[in-house]
């Protein structure tokens, strides 16, 4: 709990450090990149402080494609 208190306090303070910056630039689409990745930054961190064994993306890869590769390999059999 205290590593998720201390992830938590420390993207905080990041978040308000950057974003009055990215906000008097009026670049949209820099606020939103940098937000969505802060955010996946924050939930990577927060599912690995526990230490519990987290999936490799590569298997979301593989399952996504999958079905393409086959019908795809199915067109050049």
């Amino acid at each position: 709990m205290k590593n998720w208190i201390i992830t938590l306090a420390v993207s905080a303070c990041l978040f308000l450090l950057d974003m009055p910056l990215l906000i008097r630039s009026r670049k949209k689409r820099d606020w939103i990149v940098y937000s969505a990745m802060l955010t996946a930054g924050i939930v990577i961190v927060l599912l690995a402080a526990p230490q519990k064994r987290i999936p490799s993306p590569l298997y979301f890869l593989i399952w996504v494609y999958g079905p393409i590769n086959h019908w795809l390999s199915s067109w050049f059999q």
